[in-house]
């Protein structure tokens, strides 16, 4: 019984080590714009990033790890997942501006069984500008229903404003 009992505790010993060293098959991806340029930005606003990674192969995409060039890059942990063949994967970053000035190279890098070096980088460019407060660019600015010029700031200027753009005429300029 006891013999029986080693025998089998072996067995189970050796088919799970054996489990262990599977290696996981590389596949290949491709990913749209993976070199992107946001040009230029004011210091201290939030620049959403994001790369959409396809997997062209034939073997599911396991992301291992993912690590960005700085600490002021924030990673959306709900973008990673195991993609299936054919399908795509949003990769979405948060970048915090207010530590940085000047023209910047960020790179992001993928780990994963990714063929052919288990990593793709990701790359992206800013510009980092200094606030003005003193002149404000002329995209800040909008015209309301009521005429009025107002300043819009970047962080707003997504949101659904009801926008009028007075026409003029040539008697305004007389």
């Amino acid at each position: 019984m006891l013999r029986v009992n080693i025998y089998i505790i072996l067995v189970f010993s050796l088919l799970m080590f054996a489990g262990c060293n599977m290696k996981i098959k590389n596949t290949e991806i491709s990913v749209d714009d993976s070199d992107k340029d946001y040009g230029a930005i004011r210091r201290g606003e939030i620049l959403p990033v994001q790369f959409v990674v396809t997997n062209v192969g034939n073997k599911p995409l396991i992301i291992e790890d993912i690590i960005t060039s700085c600490g002021c890059i924030k990673i959306d942990k709900r973008s990673i997942e195991v993609v299936n063949p054919g399908l795509k994967v949003h990769l979405k970053f948060i970048y915090d501006t207010s530590r940085n000035m000047g023209y910047l190279d960020h790179i992001i890098t993928i780990y994963g069984n990714i063929a052919p070096k288990g990593k793709y980088e990701l790359k992206f460019h800013v510009n980092i500008v200094a606030e003005s407060y003193e002149l404000k660019e002329y995209e800040d600015y909008v015209i309301d229903r009521q005429y009025k010029l107002r300043y819009i700031p970047a962080k707003d200027r997504d949101k659904d404003y009801d926008y009028v753009i007075k026409e003029s005429k040539d008697e305004d300029y007389k």
